[in-house]
């Protein structure tokens, strides 16, 4: 019976040894209790191109609203990665021979109900295979296929909230609030990106350059600029503009400063042919000089103001001013009050009309006194 006890031990050593080479960083070990061993495994979702996360914010007080109504706002934001789904185990003496581990599943966007379902397809793998180690056939299928046994293929939408949950205890749901589990899934996304990022080579799109990361700093915002290596030499590049396109920083200077030279700031766009996003202030801004800088400034205030139709220039100072219905503005600047069809001097007085003789004027006056006499 010793000798049993002592080949099933070394089996059980050799089985743990197997699961934390398997798991790496992702597995931590945890206090044993009544001398079981115990241990978290960290479980990164294989998550479906243009995956969608949705939080709803019901803007009523009564819990009793309908789903869909007028007074219910929803978030929602595409992500490439989720928070882990987290995996502890306690492992007693008569594993596996006997008795599986006992556990619980942690999931953070994922509500207790849902989580149930989870810890119950646990349950049938190890009844379809019992006293035979399990573990990892567990975390192969969170992995791989626990989104679309629930049924979360191009989207989840989280909580409810504020609903107690009275069923299975091994589900352990870290839901909090809309605003504290989206923060948290972006903030996560964005850091598993970013260390993704690094990992990779990095091509140019505008001189199709190739290269790697050798030494990184961060700013804010999209901006961050990384030191990288090619032909042995350190350049400075821009890891990405909110489009996600990549580019290096002389190049992006040279782009810029041609569009802001030639007047054309409104095509300053993502030089990738097929995007043409927008390109943050923020990003022009650290990659034009001063002068530069607040040229762009003046010609995307005079494009923007040339767009808007109720705008008229002051024909005495050129200040921008707001034209009224009765095509009549007052500046700002000196406060000249004129018509903005011949730009002469309005009359101040009880009726105050147009002094020209122009018959689009006097159209616009007349209007202006049938509206008066209603």
């Amino acid at each position: 019976m010793r000798q049993v006890l002592d080949v099933l031990s070394v089996v059980s050593f050799l089985s743990m040894y197997y699961t934390f080479s398997i798991y790496g960083e992702n597995l931590f070990i945890l206090d044993g209790q009544r001398g079981l061993r115990s241990f978290q495994i960290h479980i990164h979702m294989e998550v479906p191109d243009e995956f969608t996360i949705v939080a709803k914010l019901n803007l009523r007080s009564d819990p009793n609203t309908i789903n869909g109504s007028s007074d219910e706002l929803a978030y929602s934001s595409k992500v490439q990665y989720l928070p882990p789904i987290i995996l502890t185990c306690l492992l007693p003496k008569s594993y596996p021979s006997n008795i599986p581990p006992y556990f619980t599943v942690s999931v953070q966007w994922l509500n207790s109900t849902r989580i149930s379902n989870l810890c119950s397809m646990l349950d049938s793998i190890w009844m379809d295979q019992p006293r035979r180690e399990v573990i990892y056939q567990w975390t192969q299928w969170l992995q791989n296929s626990s989104l679309s046994y629930l049924g979360l293929d191009k989207e989840i939408v989280l909580g409810p909230y504020g609903i107690k949950y009275i069923g299975d205890r091994r589900a352990v749901s870290r839901s909090v609030s809309p605003d504290v589990d989206v923060l948290a899934i972006r903030s996560f996304n964005d850091e598993r990106c970013r260390e993704n990022f690094l990992k990779d080579i990095h091509e140019c799109c505008i001189c199709f350059n190739n290269y790697a990361v050798f030494l990184s700093r961060s700013s804010e915002n999209y901006l961050q600029i990384f030191k990288f290596v090619s032909n042995d030499s350190l350049i400075e590049f821009l890891e990405r503009l909110p489009c996600q396109h990549f580019f290096c920083s002389k190049c992006m200077k040279t782009y810029s400063g041609i569009y802001v030279s030639e007047g054309t700031v409104n095509k300053l766009q993502c030089p990738d042919a097929k995007c043409r996003g927008m390109v943050p202030p923020h990003v022009l801004k650290g990659m034009l000089d001063e002068k530069e800088y607040e040229r762009w400034e003046y010609l995307m205030l005079q494009k923007t103001l040339e767009s808007m139709t109720d705008v008229a220039y002051c024909p005495r100072c050129q200040t921008p001013c707001i034209e009224d219905e009765d095509r009549h503005a007052q500046c700002s600047k000196c406060f000249y009050s004129f018509c903005t069809v011949c730009r002469e001097k309005w009359h101040v007085g009880k009726e105050s009309i147009c002094l020209c003789k122009l018959s689009t004027c006097r159209v616009s006056i007349s209007k202006r006194c049938e509206r008066a006499s209603r």
